[in-house]
């Protein structure tokens, strides 16, 4: 199974006993005891259980946190006469909580998706947990989901409405949206709690960057416990040398920055990556060339087994290659800036609910910087309208209310149809996240985030190796999504919240930058090098294809093209590879002959 899971048993019946038998027998363990009996079994891998009773009510937080159980006991002391366990989420840290008073049971996970909730019955009990493979092996052997894998072909990510209605990679096992929490009552029946919504943007930067500071630098903490070093992606990028500059400020010369270098002459990341560290006296800076880095799809022939389709698994030696620097490296704890960019750039759309002499300006700065027309930038501005329609026709165009999505042209017409009856389906009641559409976008597209990080971070977790996105924790997202959005984004300045809430910590150049890299020609050069396997893994005893999903007759010039693909299409490549290699590790099924010798 995976790095980290675990699973709730129904604790009042003794029935649960055997699955919590069957559960253990794969290397797995019990986390917490009710009484005598298993309460939570699973495997903690790099997380975290501070597990308490309080009278007849038992509190586990499990995941990336330092409470002890002194202050856990003491919180759970102040919250349960009101029964607001959503209170205790105020720990900094990405974590589940897990509560039983009495015969409840609660399951929270967190706002952004990387601790997400699943449940499902079987033999009349409701199990939850934080995957949801092991629930599904409690219903016997693990059945792949089609209209999920379906869903996993539209990129960039399949539209919320969708996401978030219940499906799972498996069937038979439910999957609730995060900001909801579980909760099954003493008669055994499951409940759906949302605890968590979008904050109106209405605080100006200059506030907004203090609460921001407060909190990026507390997510930070929270991973600096340890004694040993603690280790930053750091590319050179606004987002992660603003972990880096935090993580220096907590523990000085243990801070390790592990930064790669690009194929392209045009990426300058590296320099400002050097030009960061320069300013940390003690502190380490492992650069990685180019031709030490594993490319991208190296190894996919062993993927990871992850929990639902990621790009973590088609990379894998890449990924282990960054995990054994930091272990080198005498750091058992790897902080990334993902997420940073799309909880800091809200769409255009924000530009709708902006006052109107500040919308004409960023109209006429962003024109300008893209050296495009003004009507043009308008469009893309202007409200996307209804959302309930949106989602009904999302496959027809871009929706305005999300990036995307585009359904790949190899998709069949059985699966298409099949989406667009879901999509309309869920458009019935769909409601979105918050009525300003750059609200709802800016955390669609984070959850979006989430689901690929945290199946990082399951694999990472094998390796012994503790990933955490501290801009995907729920008092960043708080912070940072109560600032207006013309606050957050601006032609005239980049990232200009989170350089107001980093400045005296950043070098100036460090906030005045404006460039970008990229890694587009890494990402081709690895195209051209595995274009053979590739093709053999999608064209020849495709899973895709057998589950109806794909038509290989389309899709086969697309991926002999891959190595020139650009944007959308690329995108597209990559979700259907994701996808493909996920069902066949879902289902035990072994690589073609071709693709293995390739």
């Amino acid at each position: 199974m995976f790095g980290r899971w675990f699973t709730v048993l129904p604790g009042v019946s003794p029935a649960a006993r055997p699955v919590a038998t069957e559960l253990t027998g794969d290397g797995a363990e019990v986390l917490s005891w009710s009484g005598e009996r298993p309460w939570i079994v699973g495997r903690a891998g790099c997380d975290r259980v501070t597990s308490v009773s309080v009278g007849q009510c038992q509190v586990a937080v499990i995941g990336d946190h330092q409470v002890e159980a002194a202050e856990l006991t003491a919180r759970v002391r102040a919250v349960r006469p009101s029964g607001h366990w959503d209170r205790l989420l105020g720990i900094p840290g990405s974590y589940h909580l897990v509560v039983r008073d009495g015969s409840t049971v609660w399951l929270f996970g967190d706002a952004a998706g990387l601790r997400p909730v699943f449940a499902t019955t079987c033999s009349g009990m409701v199990f939850l947990g934080s995957r949801a493979r092991p629930l599904a092996t409690l219903l016997g052997r693990p059945v792949p989901d089609a209209e999920y894998l379906a869903a996993q072909l539209l990129a960039p990510a399949p539209p919320l409405a969708l996401a978030e209605s219940g499906i799972s990679p498996y069937q038979g096992v439910a999957a609730l949206p995060p900001g909801a929490a579980a909760r099954v009552d003493a008669a055994g029946v499951l409940h759906t709690e949302v605890w968590w919504t979008a904050p109106d943007d209405d605080m100006r930067a200059d506030d907004g960057s203090v609460l921001l500071r407060e909190a990026l630098s507390e997510a930070v903490a929270a991973r600096c416990g340890a004694d040993g070093p603690v280790a930053v992606e750091l590319s050179g990028g606004l987002d992660s040398s603003a972990l880096s500059a935090l993580t220096f400020e907590q523990v000085g010369p243990r801070t390790l920055n592990l930064s790669r270098a690009g194929a392209d002459p045009a990426n300058d990341d590296l320099r400002w990556a050097r030009l960061m560290t320069a300013t940390q006296p003690g502190a380490g800076h492992r650069v990685l060339a180019t031709d030490q880095v594993p490319v991208q799809f190296d190894g996919w022939q062993e993927p990871f087994p992850l929990d639902s389709p990621g790009p973590t698994a088609a990379s894998p030696d890449r990924a282990r290659f960054l995990w054994q620097q930091a272990v080198d490296g005498g750091a058992r704890v790897l902080l990334s800036g993902k997420g940073g960019d799309e909880l800091l750039l809200p769409p255009l759309t924000y530009l709708a609910s902006s006052p109107r002499l500040l919308t004409h300006r960023h109209l006429r700065g962003w024109a300008a910087l893209r050296g495009t027309r003004m009507r043009e930038v308008r469009a893309e501005a202007a409200h996307p309208g209804p959302y309930r329609a949106a989602i009904a026709s999302a496959l027809g165009g871009a929706m305005g209310w999300e990036s995307g999505p585009w359904a790949p042209g190899w998709l069949s017409a059985t699966a298409r149809r099949r989406l667009e009856e879901r999509l309309r389906e869920a458009a019935a009641s769909a409601v979105p996240l918050h009525d300003r559409p750059h609200q709802h976008a800016s955390v669609a597209a984070l959850r979006a985030m989430a689901r690929w990080n945290r199946l990082q971070a399951d694999a990472a977790s094998t390796f012994g190796v503790r990933m955490a996105y501290p801009f995907q924790d729920r008092a960043v997202l708080d912070a940072a999504l109560s600032v207006r959005g013309d606050h957050r984004r601006s032609p005239y300045a980049f990232k200009p919240l989170l350089t107001g809430a980093l400045r005296g910590s950043l070098p100036d150049q460090v906030l005045a930058r404006r460039t970008k890299g990229g890694y587009n020609a890494d990402d081709r050069a690895a195209a051209r090098r595995h274009r053979r396997g590739l093709a053999a893994l999608l064209l020849h005893d495709s899973a895709l294809a057998d589950h109806g999903l794909v038509d290989p007759a389309v899709l086969a010039p697309a991926v002999r093209a891959w190595a020139n693909a650009e944007g959308q299409d690329e995108l597209m490549l990559l979700m259907t590879l994701n996808a493909e290699v996920w069902a066949r590790t879902a289902e035990g099924r072994p690589l073609t002959e071709g693709a293995a010798l390739c």
